[in-house]
Parts: structure tokens; C-alpha cells; sequence
């Protein structure tokens, strides 16, 4: 009898997009997509094994990967093909890994290494893995934040944009996608401040972008970005942080216009709404409102001298809010495996908030006893009694908990269907 060839080893990727049907010829991954053709992970630049596509956009793919030896899990954004034959994107892209890496702050991300594979024919960029959300996507889900926790998230921002100055790097294209909130060591609500590909050095050296080349997201650009003056300096950061941070404690973005090409002629022309025109009765620290609106002034003279001012009024308006007390003192922390996301409500005996685990997304609700009311004897045992007998009826109509425990301080906390 006549016997079969053998399969070729190692397992070689299909030749076209399973979902596409883009050729995949030369490559372990669609180009136009991502979607891994290979049937095992392939290499990157020798040391970093490709594992899955984390997401990409209209310049690069990224994707999850581990580094052969030390198997630290690192996040990979792979130039795309086309992009990478304009000799302008391959300078932008390794300015990107250039600037970045000159930022070393636990607010923004770290870039560990850049190179070309000669195999794939790829340019590529490696930094730290992030496991959380954009915040845009947490705005779109939880908006308008809490005063309590959209603070502690601008400070960070704040923060990093302190520590880019500092090193002489403007962003240029802050905006809620450039920002992951990620769960670390115990915190809730981490700032991780990405994608510097737009960005360049303030002094104006490496600067590829022309004087007048749009680029960024409009809805966050400062006026002197939209006229394209070649006068921009850090105060474009301070006006999208402005932007970033109405939008958080709004759900909306500073202007009325209903179109890209309105919003953009209102931003040259026209002061932003303030907040309480936005959402009447809203309550926000005046301080905090007073400093937002004045990073969208349209005179960058007008704005905040620099993210430092930022960072310190806002250290102060935390102060403020702790010094009275205020209810949402959990918002963004973790109670339990969930990270605490809003206050929904108090009553004589405690407090409820919505919380969300950070990795699968799960919602619950978690109620947590006032000091004062846990003092009273007997008052925590009928706690863990309700939590109990609610846990061994199992009907569809009563509310299931999940968990119960002490918060650090001791307050009892359980946590509970939402």
C-alpha cells in the first residue's frame, strides 16, 4: 500500500483569515485583523511567545505575550504592515517607544523594549501588561462618577502628567482611551497613562509631525491643536485633562454640538458649559469645578500653570472631602475580590455600593455596617444571620449572598446580589 507524507512540524499557520479571508502567507496572525492563525504561539523578536490578541486600531495590532525566560507577562503593539511602510509612522512609532521610556512613574506605562523582527518583518513595541478597563469604557458603564472617586483617579492623572512634563514630554492625545484603571496589590482604580504616539519632546526636538497636521482626538484637543500653532506646549494636556475630567462627573462632554465639525467650531469659538449647566443640582467641590473649567479656558494663559497646580488643588479637595467625612470613603478600593464603584445608598443602619470584580466583570452589591450601629450589642450577629438564612432559603426571590467579611477597620461587609 502507498503511505501518507507526513505533517509538516512545526504546525504551520493557515494561509488565510479564518474570519477575513486576509492572507496570512509569511505570518502566525491576520494582518488586517490579528486573529492568530497559528496553531501554537510563535515568537516575537526572538524572546517574547505571542499567547493572544488583546485589541487593535488603525495603525497597530496588540497582543498578550510572556517572555521566554522570565515568563513576565508583557503586552506587544505590532506596527501594521502598511502603516510600517510610511517612513513617517515608523518615526512616529519609535519616537512613541523613545519618549515613553523616558517617563518612569507608576502612573504610566513602562515600556521594556523595542525592535524589528526580521521574520515577521515587523516593527514592535513591548510594555507592561495591563489587566483593568479604559476609563473610557468605565465612563460609559458608571457615569457620572462620584466627587469620591473620580478624584483620586485625576489625581493620579495628574500625577503622571507631572512626571511626563517633568521629563519634558507632552502627550498631546490624553483622552479616556489612553487611560486604564487596573486593580494593584490591594488598590482599586490604578492609573495607567498610555499610548504616547503622538507625543514629542517640549523642547521641540524630534518633532516629525508638520506645523498644522491635525492629529489627536478632537473632542479632547485644545484650540491652539485644532488652528495647528507651533506654539503648543504642556498647557494642551492640562485642557484634555480638563476635558477627561468633566466627562467623568457628567457623563457628557464639555460642548452642546452634535457633530465632530461642531464640536470643533464650538471649541475655538465658545466657553465650555459648566457643570452645573450640564447636570443641574450636580454636586462638585466648588474648587473642583473652579479648576476643571479652568483648564478648558481657550486662552492656554487662562489655564493652570502647569499639571503640578493641578496635582495640588486636587490633594486639596481630597482633603477636604475626607476632612468631612463623606460616605464614599470605599469607592475604588477592593472589599473582597470587588472593587467598590459607586455608592448607591445609606440608611440608619450602613451604607450599599455597587462593586464589580476587576478581571470577569461581575456586578454585586456590597453592604457594609455603620461603626456606630456595630457597636450595638447584638447587631452584627443579626447581620451574619440575615446573610445566613438568606444563603439557605436559595429562592429566586430572595437576594443571594455571596460573601461576608471585616473591611481593615472592622466593619462588618457582605456582599450580595445587585
Amino acid at each position: 500500500g502507498s503511505s501518507q507524507p507526513a505533517s509538516p512540524w512545526p504546525p504551520q499557520p493557515l494561509a488565510e483569515c479564518p474570519k477575513c479571508r486576509t492572507s496570512t502567507v509569511g505570518r502566525p496572525f491576520c494582518p488586517a485583523d490579528g486573529t492568530i492563525t497559528a496553531s501554537a504561539p510563535f515568537m516575537v523578536g526572538g524572546r517574547y511567545e505571542v499567547e493572544d490578541l488583546l485589541g487593535g486600531g488603525g495603525n497597530a495590532l496588540v497582543f498578550g505575550a510572556r517572555h521566554q525566560l522570565l515568563r513576565k507577562p508583557v503586552a506587544i503593539k505590532i506596527l501594521r504592515q502598511e502603516i510600517a511602510a510610511d517612513a513617517d509612522q515608523s518615526q512616529r512609532f519609535l519616537r512613541e517607544a523613545r519618549v515613553a521610556s523616558q517617563v518612569l512613574h507608576e502612573n504610566v506605562v513602562t515600556i521594556s523594549d523595542f525592535g524589528h523582527d526580521e521574520k515577521l518583518d515587523a516593527l514592535f513595541l513591548v510594555m507592561e501588561r495591563l489587566f483593568g478597563k479604559t476609563l473610557a469604557e468605565e465612563i460609559r458603564s458608571f457615569s457620572p462618577f462620584s466627587v469620591g472617586r473620580a478624584v483620586p483617579i485625576l489625581l493620579q492623572l495628574a500625577r503622571a502628567l507631572v512626571a511626563a512634563h517633568a521629563a519634558g514630554v507632552v502627550h498631546r492625545d490624553l483622552n479616556p482611551r489612553n487611560v486604564v484603571l487596573v486593580a494593584s496589590s490591594g488598590r482599586g482604580d490604578l492609573v495607567k497613562l498610555c499610548d504616547f504616539g503622538l507625543s514629542r519632546l517640549a523642547a521641540g526636538q524630534d518633532r516629525i509631525t508638520a506645523t498644522g497636521a491635525f492629529l489627536g482626538t478632537p473632542a479632547y484637543m485644545a484650540p491652539e491643536q485644532i488652528r495647528g500653532e507651533a506654539t503648543q506646549d504642556a498647557k494642551v494636556d492640562l485642557y484634555a485633562f480638563g476635558a477627561t475630567a468633566y466627562e467623568m462627573l457628567t457623563g457628557r462632554l464639555p460642548y452642546d454640538a452634535q457633530t465632530p465639525v461642531a464640536v470643533i467650531a464650538s471649541k475655538l469659538t465658545d466657553r465650555a458649559l459648566p457643570l452645573a449647566a450640564r447636570i443641574p443640582n450636580l454636586e462638585v467641590p466648588p474648587a473642583l469645578e473652579k479648576l476643571i473649567m479652568r483648564c478648558l479656558a481657550l486662552n492656554p494663559a487662562d489655564r493652570p500653570e502647569s499639571a503640578l497646580e493641578i496635582e495640588q488643588t486636587l490633594q486639596s479637595v481630597l482633603a477636604h472631602a475626607k476632612a468631612d467625612g463623606g460616605t464614599e470613603g470605599l469607592v475604588g478600593k477592593l472589599v473582597g475580590s470587588y472593587r467598590v464603584v459607586r455608592l448607591l445608598g445609606s440608611g440608619g443602619l450602613g451604607s450599599v455600593y455597587l462593586a464589580e470584580h476587576p478581571v470577569i466583570g461581575t456586578k454585586v452589591a456590597v453592604k457594609v455596617l455603620r461603626p456606630e450601629v456595630t457597636a450595638v450589642e447584638g447587631v452584627v450577629e443579626r447581620f451574619v444571620q440575615e446573610a445566613r438564612a438568606s444563603s439557605q432559603i436559595g429562592s429566586s426571590s430572595i437576594p443571594r449572598f455571596f460573601d461576608f467579611g471585616e473591611l481593615p477597620d472592622g466593619q462588618p461587609f457582605a456582599t450580595m446580589e445587585f
